[in-house]
């Protein structure tokens, strides 16, 4: 084998072949090698995607339903039932919670850190024994208006926003009562 080498190293028309072929086939290789480690690294991300795509969905609808459960029985808020009922939503809210603050970028966890305490400090302020039903009515309102602030953020995060500017004139638009 040595010998073939030899006679195409003193061919310089047959090494320049063998060298060409060489390097071929290193293109090809690393060729290979770049498009599997791209394309590997692209699935990762798009499963990251998908995991906070569903993640946030699942939080919008609990904070959707511990948001409604709240506004259908704001007569209610300081019966016993209501408090059993509404504190199996949080726990539902919180879980959810938790879970799209795994998935979300650093910026968002702390956006969502923000606007979710909002909402328990609202939370807790709605259930104060004896509040007037007005004062109940705007607080549920500023909750509802949170909630759709955090709704923002996850929006934002995953690249469906096309102008936040438009997006929070219609949050303002909806919940303009909350500044009367």
């Amino acid at each position: 084998m040595y010998e073939y080498f030899l006679a195409i190293a003193k061919k310089p028309e047959a090494f320049a072949q063998l060298l060409a072929a060489i390097i071929g086939v290193l293109g090809l290789v690393l060729t290979f090698v770049v498009t599997f480690f791209k394309t590997k690294s692209f699935q990762k991300s798009e499963k990251i995607a998908e995991a906070r795509l569903n993640t946030y969905l699942e939080l919008v609808e609990m904070y959707s339903a511990f948001i409604i459960h709240i506004n259908l029985n704001k007569d209610k808020l300081d019966s016993l039932q209501f408090q059993n009922e509404s504190m199996e939503n949080l726990v539902k809210l919180v879980s959810c919670y938790n879970k799209a603050c795994i998935v979300c970028g650093s910026e968002t966890k702390k956006k969502f850190n923000e606007e979710f305490n909002k909402m328990m400090n609202l939370y807790k302020e709605l259930l104060v024994y004896g509040s007037q039903e007005d004062e109940r009515s705007r607080k549920i309102l500023k909750l509802e208006k949170t909630a759709t602030e955090l709704s923002l953020f996850m929006r934002a995060e995953l690249g469906v926003i096309n102008n936040i500017k438009i997006e929070q004139d219609i949050i303002s638009e909806n919940y303009i009562e909350k500044n009367n």
